[in-house]
């Protein structure tokens, strides 16, 4: 009978003695671990808290104002950690000021890198007037960057690293900084491609064709015999040349 179980509070089994089961000891214990590693195989459906106490300050905030590290919340919030990080960086400046001119270095090598591989990816060329010169160049995106997560995350001196970190994502190009400049100014439309596009149409009814492709700027001047570079828009060639001159 002892290798039978028994109720713990003395009731009575299903079998023929007074506190046994009809099962023995050991069929139960395989039963209850078939049954334990059974529930331990599900997905466990943890909810995350929304509210977290920082250790240095005390004040209860929102759990996304704390860092995760290693799958897990710090217990320290980002503003008292950045205080702390900082804090510590200036007293090693304090001791060692060639620290910083070291600490300096090593991130300007750092964004170098991060900006080699971004113009390796998207190109080294101004997508709208063809500019080449790097010290030009900058990284544009095409679309409106709406969501406050990633702008916090991109900020403006980690950009580079973030397409990079990100794998880099489409909706980004290269363009120089008239361009990108120009476009945020003139409602997302560079005045290049303004400029060039209204000509071309203007040109194209006067000959009865269609062009395959908007002329640039550049291009359209050149045609025309004019000693200008670039054509930013089709009131300054109205200002300074006339559009009748340039269409004939």
């Amino acid at each position: 009978m002892s290798l039978f179980a028994t109720y713990v509070d003395g009731r009575k089994g299903n079998g023929n003695i007074k506190g046994l089961l009809n099962t023995c000891k050991a069929c139960a214990s395989a039963y209850a671990m078939a049954r334990y590693r059974k529930r331990a195989a599900l997905p466990r459906v943890e909810m995350e808290p929304t509210i977290k106490t920082c250790r240095v300050c005390g004040q209860e905030k929102s759990t996304t104002l704390f860092t995760k590290s290693a799958g897990r919340l710090l217990n320290t919030c980002k503003m008292c950690n950045s205080e702390y990080t900082m804090k510590r960086y200036r007293e090693r400046c304090a001791v060692d000021p060639a620290f910083y001119e070291r600490s300096l270095a090593k991130e300007k090598a750092r964004h170098h890198t991060y900006v080699q591989l971004v113009f390796d990816h998207y190109g080294r060329e101004c997508e709208c007037c063809g500019e080449t010169e790097m010290k030009f160049l900058t990284v544009d995106h095409i679309k409106e960057i709406r969501s406050y997560k990633q702008r916090t995350e991109m900020g403006h001196n980690w950009m580079y690293r973030w397409l990079v970190k990100n794998n880099f994502p489409p909706g980004y190009r290269i363009l120089c900084s008239n361009c990108n400049f120009g476009r945020s100014r003139n409602g997302g439309v560079c005045p290049h491609q303004e400029g060039s596009q209204a000509i071309a149409q203007a040109s194209s009814r006067k000959c009865g064709e269609v062009p395959e492709a908007p002329f640039r700027g550049h291009d359209m001047v050149e045609a025309a015999g004019k000693p200008v570079a670039v054509l930013p828009s089709v009131a300054w060639a109205e200002k300074h040349f006339g559009l009748s001159a340039l269409l004939n």
